[in-house]
């Protein structure tokens, strides 16, 4: 089971690359003005380093050039050099969340660019990290604990990312309207009123989803044959004791051979020379005369 499982999740997480490419590649918010509350004037796509505009003789460029030669045209530029043209002093009055929006999106598309890799990163070692885990012989608990930990801090900061993206940036481009001209501004070139968040936003939206999946997945990866650093010690130690072990019994059996009661050679012993050898320890040694005894020497 923890094979199939690591799988699923190696799978998984190629799928969520994939996601973070395409919210990488695709635009993050999408936004058209209307003339007369009706007819689409020009559409404004951002993404994480450029903005898009692909109406160059639209109502609504035409006017934006009168205000400032040069700001508005069709193609993709920069978000930095976008949001510096929007600053202007003549054209931020007009419209103000222009110059905050482009200005929070160049950013924050920097900053989710970051966390987009550095969560990818963070994935690919935890699925090494897994497959090391399941396919070593020792399974370390260790293993799996770095592995989860690693996903899970990923999957947060790019969460938390995309939280400070849409709120910061989508609340201000979400609401640029022109001030200064009243009812005939709006009438002239409006934004429309439904949510900017395009397939970009989405798609990372979705790789954080597949990245939740992937961590509740994480308990089935455990194996019956886990073992934690205590198990790892006890197992070196039954190690090292029976190679000492070995090596002494080794020692004995390379040692000399003595004779014994059984062994024919030195000293003349033979069959039944044991038990001679302890009957005669047995007796005592007669006394010679002239030694010690009485009217002796």
């Amino acid at each position: 089971m923890g094979q199939k499982t690591v799988a699923i999740i190696a799978f998984l997480t190629v799928l969520a690359m994939g996601c973070s490419l395409g919210g990488a590649l695709m635009s993050t918010h999408k936004v058209s003005f209307f003339t007369g509350y009706v007819f689409r004037a020009v559409r404004l796509e951002t993404h994480l380093f450029t903005m898009e505009i692909d109406d160059e003789s639209s109502f609504f460029c035409n006017v934006i050039n009168k205000v400032r030669p040069g700001t508005c045209s069709s193609g993709s530029f920069m978000l930095q050099d976008v949001a510096q043209q929007f600053c202007a002093p003549m054209l931020m009055p007009v419209y103000p969340q222009a110059c905050e929006g482009f200005h929070m999106a160049y950013l924050m598309g920097i900053m989710l660019a970051f966390v987009i890799g550095l969560n990818a990163m963070l994935c690919v070692t935890g699925v090494w990290l897994l497959h090391h885990y399941i396919t070593s012989e020792t399974h370390k608990k260790s293993y799996r604990h770095i592995s989860l930990s690693l996903i899970f801090c990923g999957t947060l900061l790019l969460a938390a990312s995309l939280a400070a993206y849409g709120f910061f940036v989508f609340r201000a481009l979400d609401n640029m309207r022109p001030r200064g001209f009243g009812v005939w501004g709006e009438l002239v070139f409006k934004p429309s009123e439904t949510a900017g968040l395009s397939w970009g936003y989405l798609s990372l939206v979705l790789n954080v989803v597949v990245q939740i999946i992937i961590l509740a997945l994480f308990p089935l990866v455990k194996t019956s044959e886990e073992m934690s650093k205590d198990d790892l010690e006890e197992r070196k130690i039954r190690q090292e004791f029976a190679a000492e072990s070995g090596y002494g019994a080794a020692g004995d059996l390379a040692g000399p051979v003595l004779p014994t009661a059984q062994t024919p050679g030195a000293g003349g012993f033979g069959p039944g020379a044991g038990y001679m050898q302890a009957s005669y320890a047995q007796q005592p040694m007669p006394m010679q005369p002239g030694y010690g005894a009485p009217g002796g020497w």
